[in-house]
């Protein structure tokens, strides 16, 4: 069997762990992997069945400079006998990818986000990027190349002018470790917010939801925030109980924060639901089994009648803080389905060997098989 090249210029955030597990992956299912992004676990580069090209971090958002990578890329490609070509961030290479990519047999490009392939909400000048970028998908399709997608909204945009055979829907994959035992439910009660305070996630919402409740609830807000952000916060919400962790936090402490508490708080807005992108941190919660409060913006997310988590009518403030009261009279409940229903869901949709395993069944030859689509 060929050789697998996976490509990703991107050395933050969940991308290096992201690109690490689906070597893994690969490699468990004796393929040989040439690695093209720009840090790679020692574990794996020192393989020898691996092929690390270092790659500059951030090269594809200059579209000269990641052309050039590309075809750097690619010449190695040929050179190692590669059969499919993983690109695992057409978000932002999509301005950058060389013609000459199609000689290879495989090609599969994941797409996180879909907001810029939308014309709602968008002006002029945005309405004339987005049919540049339909155009470049449309051309990428009829070439024999799959679109690979993380959330069902994502897969009704790209629908709408693209093929469906030519897109899979596989759900975003997370690492699924045992459950921590004896998750504590004493004590005060409290919520956690993971990541930082963007418009899209919806903290200021939560942080004027909670000073309408009627019963004091702390937050714990883990993740780097921007400068300024706790004093604004303070000043604005004198009276409310926030403890944060304010930095990149490792995943054992991370671990540690959905154990220590009761709820976790996910506001988002419609913003990130028009995105299309999956949430880490709702898939977390589910892993973890901890019961969580969100919005319609992640409700198409949650398993279908899931019983650990409570939806608000709307992504307010007001509807936030109706959420949260009925969630805290009904806390033993969510998290005796969270811890059960949530940890099964993700072991069935969202693990690094489903997605393989998805992605190592496009063999370049025919339309995507209905079946792997995730519901």
């Amino acid at each position: 069997m060929g050789a697998v090249c996976l490509f990703d210029d991107v050395a933050s955030g969940h991308h290096p762990r992201f690109t690490a597990e689906l070597v893994r992956g690969t490699l468990l299912r004796g393929r040989r992997c040439l690695v093209a992004c720009p840090d790679l676990e020692e574990e794996l580069a020192v393989r020898p069945d691996v092929v690390w090209l270092r790659v500059a971090a951030g090269a594809l958002r200059k579209p000269a400079g990641g052309h050039r990578m590309l075809r750097k890329a690619l010449l190695a490609c040929r050179r190692q006998s590669v059969e499919a070509f993983w690109d695992l961030y057409l978000d932002k290479n999509v301005w950058a990818l060389p013609r000459g990519l199609k000689t290879v047999e495989v090609r599969v490009h994941v797409l996180h986000a879909v907001n810029q392939y939308q014309y709602q909400d968008r002006d002029t000048i945005g309405k004339l990027r987005t049919a540049f970028l339909r155009r470049r998908l449309e051309t990428l399709t009829s070439d024999g190349a799959v679109i690979v997608v993380h959330t069902r909204h994502a897969f009704d945009v790209l629908a709408g002018f693209l093929p469906t055979g030519r897109l899979l829907h596989v759900g975003y994959p997370v690492e699924t470790p045992d459950p921590i035992p004896d998750r504590r439910m004493d004590g005060d009660l409290r919520l956690l917010f993971v990541g930082e305070a963007r418009r899209q996630k919806g903290l200021f919402e939560l942080l004027e939801a909670m000073e309408m409740l009627r019963q004091d609830i702390g937050l714990d807000v883990v993740g780097p925030q921007p400068p300024g952000l706790r004093d604004l916060v303070t000043t604005k919400h004198p009276t409310l109980d926030i403890r944060w962790i304010d930095r990149f936090v490792t995943d054992t402490e991370l671990r540690q924060a959905f154990h220590h508490n009761h709820l976790v708080a996910l506001p988002y807005q419609t913003v990130f639901r028009v995105r299309g992108g999956a949430s880490g941190v709702l898939l977390q919660a589910l892993s973890e089994g901890v019961p969580l409060v969100t919005t319609p913006s992640l409700a198409g997310q949650l398993p279908d009648g899931y019983g650990g988590a409570l939806v608000a009518a709307s992504d307010t403030a007001e509807a936030l803080a109706d959420a949260l009261t009925r969630a805290v009279d009904r806390i033993s409940e969510l998290a005796t389905s969270a811890a059960i229903e949530g940890p099964a869901f993700v072991k069935a949709f969202h693990t690094f060997d489903r997605y393989v395993d998805a992605l190592l069944r496009i063999d370049g030859t025919g339309p995507m098989t209905p079946s792997w689509n995730a519901p």
